[in-house]
């Protein structure tokens, strides 16, 4: 397993991180090219408060910027590891290349899929639509302070998803709960089944290191 040094003294070379058209004033900012995350996925211990490490984890890269279609794009790779145990809530194990861009406040993919959302508060958006019910988001009023071991002190704003059935528009209990810093990107996601209020793994940001 690597030891990940947190660093925070950021360089700037516009020459060699190029935003295209990415407006300064969006929410969702990579940083410098070579920026990374890693994060690790953790389960509760049965009925208890307490989770244990599922030996899960991911690491996503900020590789530039790129444009697609006229459109420009961040270029993320995330490369993730399951470990021994199964992690249903985990991306696929191996490495995947993702384009993201702000769009009016909301994170969308290049399938136009909504990630997350930093605008219009409590405004549902459609994330993925199944047979029996779909998936859905909304941005929550307000912030919430987080305390992190590394970063301190950290104000996040938060995305609620949830499920919802297709026939009669009856909202599951289940709900995930994205915690996003405008500095530090995506801190926390607590991740529920759509039957169970209680949440039951979490994926959390573990080290951020900035060239």
């Amino acid at each position: 397993m690597c030891i990940l040094i947190l660093s925070l003294a950021c360089s700037s070379n516009d020459d060699a991180n190029p935003q295209h058209n990415i407006p300064e004033e969006s929410f969702f900012k990579f940083g410098a090219v070579g920026t990374f995350w890693y994060y690790k996925y953790f389960k509760r211990i049965e009925n208890t408060d307490d989770f244990e490490f599922t030996g899960a984890e991911t690491f996503l890269y900020y590789n530039g910027t790129t444009t697609i279609n006229g459109l420009d794009y961040f270029i993320l790779e995330t490369e993730t590891s399951h470990g021994d145990q199964h992690c249903s809530v985990c991306p696929v194990e191996g490495v995947i290349t993702t384009y993201v861009r702000d769009s009016l406040g909301y994170l969308i993919n290049l399938d136009g899929t909504i990630l997350f959302s930093s605008q219009e508060i409590n405004n549902e958006y459609l994330i993925n639509e199944l047979s029996q019910f779909s998936f859905f988001g909304k941005l929550l009023p307000g912030e919430e302070s987080l305390n992190h071991e590394l970063l301190g002190s950290l104000d996040c704003i938060i995305n609620e998803v949830y499920a919802k059935s297709n026939s009669d528009g009856t909202i599951f209990p289940g709900k995930d709960y994205i915690y996003y810093s405008e500095i530090f990107g995506e801190i926390l996601r607590k991740y529920s089944s759509i039957n169970s209020e209680q949440h039951n793994w979490e994926k959390r940001l573990e080290a951020i290191a900035i060239p």
